[in-house]
Formats: structure tokens, C-alpha cells, sequence
């Protein structure tokens, strides 16, 4: 049914005044709760991305810093048993730690190499262990046969 009291402008009263249509007060707060939520939202996501890209450059300064320790460590011909620790020298490595434990093995000519890099992130302690074994080279295929 025609409403008579209908104008251009929206609902008019019997006295002819009009009222505008527009949100009311629930509308609004409904809308910026909404826009509010998705703010929050995306902004922890770009905290999280940021967050997992220094974890992320952090490992793999300590696997590359770990391999440099294993790399001389290898490099011995064959390593005696013992444990070490220390800092990096380089001023952009200060915050890692190095540890190295070379240890026996059951087998006569192999040992163990651990190299293990500790950094603090955050509030919290991480670490990266590398373990790798390596073989007596002065030792002929002759002489490990038995003959």
C-alpha cells in the first residue's frame, strides 16, 4: 500500500516534518565493531610475519655459523676427544654461542662431532645442534680389513 505520508526526502510526519533515512546508533557500532575486529586481526598477522622472519634469519645464521665450526673441525684429520665452547668473534655474531663435544664412538677410528649454537630470541633460549661423525684417514682399507 502507497504510504501518503512518503516524500523525496524520507518519511514525513503528519505535521510535514521529515525525517532523513541513515544508520542508527546500533548500525554504526555493529560497523566499526566489525572494522575493529578485521584491524586487530590483520595487524597480529603482520606481527606473527615479522616475528617468523627473524626467527627465520636467526636459524639460519646459526646453521650457517654451526657448519663454519663443524667445517674446521673436520678439516683435523682426525680430532681428538674433547669439549669447547665459546663467542664469535665478529661483532654481527656477539649474540650466538658455539659449543663443540667430539666424542668416542663404539667403532675404532669414527667419532662423534657435536657443534651446538645457542642465541637468546625473545624471552627465550634457542639452540641449533649439528652432529655429524667423522673417520680416522690415516687409516688404510688394509689395516681396517684386519690384514
Amino acid at each position: 500500500m502507497w504510504n501518503k505520508n512518503r516524500d523525496k526526502r524520507g518519511i514525513c510526519n503528519r505535521a510535514g516534518l521529515c525525517q532523513e533515512h541513515g544508520f542508527t546508533l546500533l548500525e554504526v557500532t555493529v560497523a566499526l565493531v566489525i572494522v575493529a575486529l578485521t584491524l586487530v586481526t590483520f595487524i597480529h598477522t603482520q606481527n606473527r610475519s615479522i616475528d617468523l622472519l627473524a626467527e627465520t634469519a636467526n636459524i639460519t645464521t646459526a646453521t650457517l655459523l654451526a657448519k663454519q665450526r663443524m667445517v674446521n673441525l673436520e678439516s683435523d684429520p682426525f680430532p681428538d676427544l674433547n669439549e669447547a665452547e665459546g663467542t664469535f668473534a665478529e661483532e654481527e655474531y656477539r649474540g650466538y654461542r658455539w659449543r663443540e663435544r667430539v666424542l668416542s664412538t663404539p667403532f675404532e677410528g669414527l667419532r662423534e662431532v657435536q657443534v651446538v649454537i645457542t642465541w637468546e630470541e625473545g624471552r627465550r633460549e634457542r639452540t641449533l645442534e649439528l652432529v655429524t661423525y667423522i673417520a680416522d684417514r690415516t687409516i688404510t682399507s688394509q689395516q681396517s680389513s684386519g690384514q
